[in-house]
């Protein structure tokens, strides 16, 4: 398998958004920063970031998830203080890995995808055993980084109302990881062993919902590579299958195939998902799913935490590669820079681009 990610340098992520309304004085409801981080997760940059200023995780907006081992830049918004002395407790935060540097004020608060794009710059090392394909299209998996190690099975368990189970594998994850938040819930856990919803509780809402998302994803994955599957022949049998995502990955998008220019959405299920009407092949694949995973539509309703009840949405099947460069340094290593618009993966493009032999 090709390396990527040697050094966060490797890696390099520029987000991209609207910059129209922000003003450059500091005199409007929320500040804007461009944040740029190695090392370290969004989420977790986000969380010093408020203990550092004294305000709740919630109220830094931002507009999407950033890899940990990456060279990242993106912007987050943070309620205006007012005063001199307020903007300056934001600036100090600055360190070796994380730079925060002021961009102007906006009337709104930015939010989960308000961004247009990402560039990406990536340097990729043992390629030797890869064809190039310049590829303009991909299929629009969710990458690796949506479910991390156990993402997937905690989202399930938020959403079938297993809360213990919820609870235990965060922690369980948090302390493999050597993240706070594991040994902070097992003290809560220690002193309130029945409280499952209010060990829960003290998460970040944002959290909660990733997880969900995560567990979301892995269906929307799965449903998008059996119709990879379907779209093939024994004429053309054109796919390889990805042993880390376990998805199948054409090795050319085109008409032969079926999935050039293909207009077509997968659902993202939510309680509302059960009303909407598909094709006969995508409505078998979603069923099959649900008595998989013994679930229905409803068990997206959460009462005890209203907050994640989740609705429905959809996702580009196919989706675009934009402004592909390739510089091939040497016969085993090459620096790929392309665009991909909000929410889609650069490794997943990568996986399309770099074909196994």
């Amino acid at each position: 398998m090709y390396t990527i990610k040697q050094t966060p340098q490797d890696f390099i992520v520029e987000e991209i958004i609207n910059l129209a309304a922000i003003t450059p004085e500091p005199n409007k409801k929320y500040l804007v920063y461009k944040l740029t981080k190695s090392n370290e997760t969004t989420m977790h940059c986000i969380k010093r970031l408020a203990e550092k200023i004294s305000i709740e995780e919630k109220l830094i907006g931002f507009c999407g998830l950033k890899d940990k081992n990456a060279t990242t830049s993106q912007y987050i918004s943070i309620p205006n203080f007012g005063t001199k002395t307020g903007k300056e407790r934001i600036e100090q935060f600055s360190t070796e890995n994380v730079k925060l540097e002021y961009v102007g004020s906006s009337d709104a608060p930015l939010f989960i995808g308000a961004l247009i794009a990402n560039k990406f710059t990536i340097k990729v090392a043992g390629i030797s055993d890869y064809e190039i394909i310049e590829q303009d299209q991909m299929i629009n998996y969710f990458g690796e980084q949506r479910f991390s190690d156990q993402n997937e099975a905690i989202g399930k368990f938020l959403i079938t109302k297993k809360f213990v189970q919820a609870r235990d594998l965060i922690i369980q994850e948090g302390i493999d990881n050597a993240d706070r938040i594991g040994p902070e819930l097992a003290q809560y856990r220690e002193k309130n062993p029945n409280d499952a919803v209010g060990a829960l509780r003290r998460l970040n809402p944002k959290l909660l919902m990733l997880y969900i998302h995560a567990f979301q994803s892995g269906i929307w994955n799965r449903i998008a590579s059996a119709i990879v599957k379907q779209q093939q022949t024994a004429e053309h049998p054109q796919i390889y299958i990805d042993e880390e995502l376990q998805v199948a990955v054409p090795k050319k998008i085109n008409e032969t195939n079926n999935l050039s220019q293909s207009s077509i959405q997968i659902p993202l299920l939510g309680f509302d998902s059960a009303d909407e009407k598909h094709d006969e092949l995508l409505q078998q694949l979603i069923k099959e799913e649900l008595t998989k995973e013994k679930m229905t539509f409803r068990d997206f309703i959460s009462k005890e935490f209203p907050e994640l009840t989740k609705s429905g949405g959809k996702r580009d099947f196919v989706a675009p590669i934009k402004y592909l460069q390739i510089n091939k340094t040497s016969t085993d290593e090459a620096i790929f820079s392309f665009a991909l618009q909000k929410g889609s993966y650069a490794t997943v493009a990568l996986r399309h681009i770099l074909i196994p032999k």
